[in-house]
């Protein structure tokens, strides 16, 4: 069979006659794959699967560093409560008197619902905070709730500071969204069979594996947090 360069032939595009045998992707549909795997509501749906409201972070000699795989603690939001978001909360343990305190401060702070995960449109004009809880208990504040679980494997350096951030579905996307970057194939090698690689399938497997192993990782850390279990 002849394809022809053109509609003249009556055949049309040689890449048009390949894609409908599935020997190729088409332009058009590598951009609507890339376009479907950068799209607000596929990010938004991977992040709620791996919920990372709570950032967990530890700054010393002037260098912060997240710990999401080794949090100093494990925090629980109220969700009954209304959170001031976007902002260190820092905690210092006390263990010698088994008590840890909680302070923060920041101008014109957004207030976050757990439950609908939206930040509200009223805000805090002067946040700050600076109280001391015993261990064991839930902190309690205006605009601030939440309880927090010390692991016993975990040592506290008095010269570095342990802090947590809460973050709204919107700020993860904002952050995370702008990381994922998907490029098309080479140029060089436009066409490709049906049982060869395809490179946004492949990238889009990679994104899939990528969530489901950070939310195993979570499990494994929230597993640890909860301690063994009675038998």
């Amino acid at each position: 069979m002849l394809m022809g360069e053109g509609d003249r032939s009556g055949f049309g595009r040689k890449e048009d006659f390949l894609k409908g045998m599935s020997l190729v992707r088409g332009s058009s549909q590598l951009e609507d794959d890339i376009a479907v795997m950068t799209s607000r509501s596929n990010i938004l749906k991977t992040l709620r699967r791996l919920d990372f409201t709570v950032t967990y972070h530890e700054r010393s000699r002037f260098i912060t560093k997240e710990r999401y795989d080794y949090p100093p603690f494990r925090v629980r939001l109220d969700s009954s409560a209304l959170q001031a978001c976007g902002i260190p909360i820092t905690i210092r343990v006390n263990p010698a008197d088994s008590t840890y305190s909680v302070s923060a401060e920041g101008k014109n702070i957004n207030l976050y619902n757990p439950q609908t995960q939206e930040v509200m449109d009223e805000f805090v004009a002067d946040f700050k905070l600076n109280e001391t809880v015993r261990m064991g208990q839930p902190f309690s504040a205006d605009h601030l709730g939440f309880s927090i679980d010390f692991l016993e494997d975990r040592r506290y350096d008095p010269e570095t500071e342990y802090f947590f951030q809460v973050h709204s579905l919107e700020q993860q996307l904002m952050n995370y969204g702008s990381r994922l970057t998907v490029e098309a194939p080479d140029s060089k090698r436009p066409y490709r069979s049906a049982d060869h690689d395809r490179p946004i399938a492949a990238q889009r497997d990679r994104l899939h594996q990528q969530a489901d192993g950070d939310l195993h990782r979570k499990r494994i850390v929230q597993a640890a947090a909860k301690g063994p279990q009675d038998h």
